[in-house]
C-alpha cells in the first residue's frame, strides 16, 4: 500500500476536493463573473478522466512491477491495467473480451502469447511447456501441492485462422480448459477481434509471457527466452512450496 496505492489515495482526496468545489460553486454568468465556467469543468474532466475511469493509474517499478522487458510489448504498459481486447475462442470461434478472463480471483493470470503456430514452431512451444511444468518451474514451485490452478490461471493466445486452427495441438499446460485458448483473429462478421499482436507491440515470431496481477494490472512481460527473469520476479515476493 505505501509504495503503490498511497500516492493514488492522496490523489483521490485532492481530486475530490477540486471536484466538490466545482460542483458546489456557482456557475459563471454575465452577472456573476467569478463563477465556475464550462471551460473549467471541461478541463477538470479531461485532466482527471483517466483517474476517474481507473485506467490512468500507473504503478512505478517495484517487486511486483518489473519493467525490464517492456520492449517485448511496448504498447502494453507494465504497471497499468491490462488493455481491453477482443479475441476469438479457438474451440468455437466465438468472440471473447480478454477482460472477462481476468477476474479479481486472487490468482495471477499468465497470458502466453504463442505467436504464429506452425509445425516448425511446435517443438519450441512443447519444450517451453515442459520446462514450465517442472517442479522447479515457477508455476509449480509457488503452487500448494503443485496445483497450478490454485495460484495461476493460464490463457494461451495464438495467431491463427479460426477456420482451421486445431487448439488440441497446443501443449496441455497451455490449455487448462477448452475456453482458455484464444486466437488473434476476427469473428465471422469481421467486426470483432483481430490486430491484438500489432496493437500490443508483440512479435508473432516467438513466445511472450504477460503476467497480469490478481488486481488486473500488468506486473511483468518477458520473452520465453528470459524465463529466469520471470522466476526471479515471483521469487522476490512469493513463498515456495517444495514438491
Amino acid at each position: 500500500y505505501e509504495t503503490e496505492r498511497r500516492k493514488y489515495a492522496q490523489d483521490l482526496i485532492n481530486f475530490d476536493k477540486q471536484f466538490a468545489a466545482l460542483f458546489s460553486g456557482k456557475p459563471k454568468t454575465s452577472e456573476y463573473q467569478n463563477g465556475i465556467s464550462h471551460e473549467q469543468f471541461l478541463k477538470a474532466f479531461q485532466t482527471f478522466g483517466g483517474f476517474t475511469s481507473g485506467i490512468g493509474v500507473h504503478y512505478a517499478p517495484s517487486a511486483i512491477v518489473n519493467t525490464k522487458h517492456q520492449g517485448c510489448a511496448e504498447n502494453l504498459i507494465i504497471g497499468q491495467r491490462m488493455l481491453p481486447q477482443m479475441f476469438i475462442r479457438a474451440a468455437d470461434s466465438l468472440p471473447v473480451e480478454i477482460q472477462d478472463l481476468l477476474p479479481a480471483d486472487v490468482r495471477y493470470k499468465i497470458l502466453v502469447f504463442l505467436g504464429t503456430l506452425d509445425e516448425a514452431r511446435l517443438p519450441e512451444v512443447y519444450a517451453l511447456a515442459g520446462e514450465l511444468d517442472e517442479p522447479t518451474g515457477f508455476l509449480r514451485r509457488y503452487s500448494p501441492d503443485g496445483q497450478i490452478s490454485v495460484v495461476f490461471d493460464i490463457v494461451a493466445i495464438a495467431v491463427g485462422n479460426k477456420n482451421n486452427f486445431n487448439f488440441m495441438t497446443i501443449p496441455e499446460l497451455f490449455r487448462p480448459h477448452w475456453s482458455k485458448v484464444l486466437l488473434d483473429d476476427t469473428d465471422v462478421t469481421g467486426s470483432k477481434g483481430g490486430g491484438a499482436y500489432e496493437r500490443f507491440g508483440i512479435c508473432p515470431e516467438g513466445v511472450t509471457l504477460v503476467v497480469v496481477r490478481p488486481d488486473g494490472y500488468v506486473g511483468m512481460i518477458a520473452p520465453a527466452t528470459a524465463l529466469h527473469d520471470v522466476y526471479e520476479y515471483f521469487a522476490s515476493f512469493m513463498i515456495s512450496h517444495p514438491q
